[in-house]
């Protein structure tokens, strides 16, 4: 089972400015977002700028949260900048796949062989 949650189409947006240290904070709408754990991308306008991993969710209140993941630095953000719940690059590479195999000749045809990415 996969460590991080997603959801289709996941947005909301801060409901108050937020400094570069903080660790919880409130958003517009928490039930937008996927239950925890899960990343999250924080926008400045339309710009990707910071990728966060929230620990849990308590109704609009995230908490847990890792600031400045993947390369990205942990920066203040004003209230109403989008936080998007958002495929990453490391989010996929946790990601395990289940494939069936059907191929014809495969000596694994119609068992499910579990792939991992490292």
């Amino acid at each position: 089972m996969p460590r991080l949650n997603y959801r289709n189409n996941s947005f909301t947006t801060l409901a108050e400015s937020i400094t570069n240290t903080a660790t919880s904070f409130t958003v517009a709408d928490g039930s937008a977002l996927p239950e925890a754990p899960f990343r999250a991308t924080l926008l400045s306008g339309l710009n990707p700028v910071e990728i966060i991993e929230v620990g849990s969710k308590s109704g609009n209140t995230l908490s847990g949260v890792i600031r400045g993941l993947e390369g990205t630095a942990a920066v203040s953000h004003a209230g109403g900048e989008r936080v998007e719940n958002r495929f990453t690059a490391q989010g996929l590479q946790e990601l395990s796949i289940e494939v069936k195999t059907e191929l014809p000749g495969d000596p694994h045809a119609g068992q499910v062989i579990l792939l991992e990415t490292e």
